[in-house]
């Protein structure tokens, strides 16, 4: 009976220091998420917030927990036990990492009237010889907007394409120019502070709104999970993404 509470105390260190492991870790892969590859509140936009809880379930909660299940000191099986959990949270960590890598936000792209989020694994021909709209993996998801070809026919074949595949222009960086180029539509095609009125509690409004005193416009922003609002200046330039819908 005596042992029970030297094995009790074993299990806790050894449970104790797997759990402080797997935060110290985690954290970095949060920093690394939430600051660069999902800057707020896209992770939310886009869904990948279940792929991350099960990150913090099988890391954080199910391997110390099971590091306490089997940690006994002399155990003769005990490093092949803790090589097997060590696996089954690496294996987790890798597919959630790699999930959330090609579901990364790459682009946030004017189009016509609104922004429309494209993710990496939805560019249609990322890698286009001499140009500087090539996404990269691991870094943060850029503004840029969509201009339609100046000739006629090209024009009302790219329109027509978009029609028949499904497949928008802002999945295209071959359509893609810098978004200052077109400061002039983004204004006119803004919308006032008042009509978020119409879509959100105005108390949450009131909150985001002065947290950005310097916003006077916004544009929606499509997303493939939850849309949400783009927040402009007078003179068109981007202020924020905030977590506020843009419709019913």
């Amino acid at each position: 009976m005596s042992d029970i509470p030297v094995l009790i105390g074993e299990k806790i260190k050894a449970f104790l220091l797997h759990l402080m492991l797997s935060i110290g870790l985690l954290a970095i892969i949060l920093l690394t998420i939430y600051f660069i590859w999902y800057p707020y509140p896209l992770l939310k936009a886009v869904g990948g917030e279940h792929i991350f809880l099960l990150l913090v379930v099988i890391d954080v909660i199910l391997g110390p927990i099971l590091t306490f299940i089997v940690y006994k000191k002399h155990k003769k099986t005990l490093k092949f036990d803790l090589a097997v959990i060590g696996l089954i949270q690496v294996a987790a960590l890798l597919y959630g990492i790699h999930s959330l890598l090609l579901a990364k936000p790459s682009w946030i792209v004017f189009n016509q009237n609104k922004f429309e989020l494209v993710q990496y694994n939805q560019i249609i021909v990322n890698d286009i010889q001499g140009s500087q709209f090539t996404a990269k993996l691991w870094s943060k998801p850029n503004f840029v907007a969509v201009e339609l070809s100046s000739d006629v026919s090209k024009r009302s074949e790219q329109i027509l394409q978009e029609v028949l595949t499904g497949i928008s222009l802002a999945q295209q960086p071959e359509n893609y120019v810098s978004l200052t180029s077109k400061n002039k539509q983004l204004i006119s095609s803004s919308k006032s502070m008042k009509y978020l009125f119409n879509f959100n509690d105005i108390s949450e409004v009131k909150k985001v709104l002065s947290k950005c005193s310097t916003a006077t416009r916004w544009l929606p922003l499509k997303t493939n999970g939850l849309d949400m609002v783009v927040l402009l200046n007078d003179n068109g330039d981007v202020i924020k993404i905030v977590d506020l819908r843009p419709w019913h």
